[in-house]
């Protein structure tokens, strides 16, 4: 009976390759760095399936191909780590090199990592020694976006060491042929891409947008999640090309200070007073405790610290605290952006049973005067529909500067 099964799933595997015009004969060779990422996510214990999905190598050449390497014992030759697959390349093609001292057409189809790239572009996992190059594509996208700097080099920084992230496998950068980086993309839960503007329009963010759904597929996620500037039409449209639905309505406030803000007196029984060393431990909690009414998930300390008081850019002089009873019962982080020449809140909230006090509005404007007496003449902050804190933020006198969408992708649905 059970071989009967067996050659009807053949016979129908058979006939569906065949409708989408895949080759069923024998196997070909395939080049050595599919095969060495095939292993390594194999290794890394991927089943079958999801290494044939992120290498698009077919089960059948797998099953050849990771038979002839044991798990404990690798072949001599074969290259187990991304990282190191690079080193089994000509001379001048390793990671992190720009591909100077071998000609473009020496190096080997390193595409295969994000199959689909136009020619003459190149993939590779990133390092820590790729922060600053990521730092400036990011950069330079918002320069065109929004005319003006809005993330610093401690964003993307925390972003690649998020718990769970695995460079070698959850992040990708393109480089072109001078190797400049022309694109990057990174999966963890949620995704971000980004296309240097020079290098648009050439089918680099649907080709990291592929990567990035089969990936998010392989690691078991159900959906895939990517925020996008509601001006970037392009981008938008490639979203919702591919299926991607609207989820939450994000927003950049501004608080513009051509004049020194003035501060509400506080509230009976609260002080005020700047953020300093031996609170961090505190403030995590309250906003942890504040943020856990919406967010999908509570931080470690790691992963908050890593995106607030342990960031280059934090600003303890700017950033309020709320205390009564010499307990710490309201929070404001703030972030002096380089390059930005403007204030930048990245964190609000007030402990459940110290609210509808005014403790919030104290701690804004009390952040914007500490800016102000700075030289900044603006300081923006983000926010989403979910939070349901707009119109706090606007009765305190902000505006909307522009809008995002966090669009999603049932990746369910598709299978």
């Amino acid at each position: 009976m059970e071989r009967t099964f067996t050659a009807e799933r053949a016979a129908r595997a058979r006939a569906i390759a065949e409708t989408a015009g895949r080759r069923i004969s024998r196997s070909v060779a395939l080049p050595t760095d599919r095969v060495g990422y095939a292993r390594l996510l194999k290794q890394q214990g991927s089943s079958l399936g999801e290494v044939a999905d992120a290498t698009g190598v077919p089960k059948t050449s797998l099953h050849r191909y990771l038979a002839e390497v044991s798990p404990a014992a690798p072949a001599e030759g074969i290259v187990m780590t991304v990282s190191n697959l690079f080193s089994t390349l000509a001379p001048g093609c390793e990671a992190g090199s720009t591909f100077g001292t071998a000609s473009w057409e020496e190096c080997p189809q390193v595409s295969d990592l994000i199959p689909g790239l136009p020619r003459g572009y190149r993939a590779r996992q990133a390092t820590d020694d790729d922060l600053g190059d990521i730092h400036r594509l990011v950069t330079a996208c918002e320069r065109v976006l929004y005319g003006q700097v809005h993330t610093d080099h401690g964003r993307i920084a925390a972003d690649l060491a998020g718990p769970g992230l695995v460079p070698e496998l959850d992040t990708r950068l393109i480089h072109d042929r001078s190797g400049e980086l022309a694109a990057r993309a990174w999966v963890n839960r949620r995704s971000e891409v980004d296309v240097h503007p020079e290098h648009r329009g050439r089918g680099l963010g649907g080709a990291l947008l592929d990567w990035a759904e089969a990936r998010a597929r392989q690691t078991g996620s159900t959906r895939i999640v990517q925020t996008v500037p509601d001006d970037d039409q392009n981008a938008v449209a490639l979203l919702r090309s591919r299926g991607y639905e609207p989820m939450v309505t994000q927003w950049l406030l501004e608080f513009l200070m051509p004049q020194e803000p003035t501060v509400p007196e506080p509230p009976a029984g609260i002080t005020v007073r700047p953020f300093a060393p031996g609170n961090a431990q505190h403030a995590y909690q309250v906003v942890e405790d504040a943020f856990d009414e919406w967010q999908q998930r509570r931080k470690t300390y790691q992963e908050w610290a890593l995106n607030t008081v342990e960031r280059p850019a934090f600003a303890p002089a700017m950033s309020p605290l709320a205390f009564a009873n010499g307990q710490l019962v309201g929070v404001a982080i703030s972030l002096d952006v380089p390059d930005a020449g403007e204030g930048y809140i990245e964190q609000v909230a007030v402990r459940r049973d110290h609210r509808n006090r005014g403790i919030a509005r104290l701690l804004l404007r009390t952040a914007f005067r500490s800016f102000h007496q700075q030289g900044r003449q603006a300081c923006t902050l983000e926010t989403h529909s979910e939070t349901g804190a707009l119109n706090l933020y606007l009765s305190v006198g902000m505006g909307v500067r522009h809008s995002s969408t966090v669009f999603q992708k049932d990746l369910l649905a598709e299978q």
